[in-house]
């Protein structure tokens, strides 16, 4: 699960590297619970 979220951020940051696009706060609050609930 680790390596998906970091792969998600990856993919989100490739998405839009030359531009300073705000993630969705939704996905930042998914990935955040998911971190909590690996540690």
């Amino acid at each position: 699960l680790l390596d998906l979220c970091r792969d998600l951020m990856t993919l989100l940051k490739k998405r839009s590297p030359n531009e300073d696009i705000p993630i969705d706060r939704d996905q930042i609050a998914k990935l955040n619970s998911i971190a909590r609930r690996i540690r």
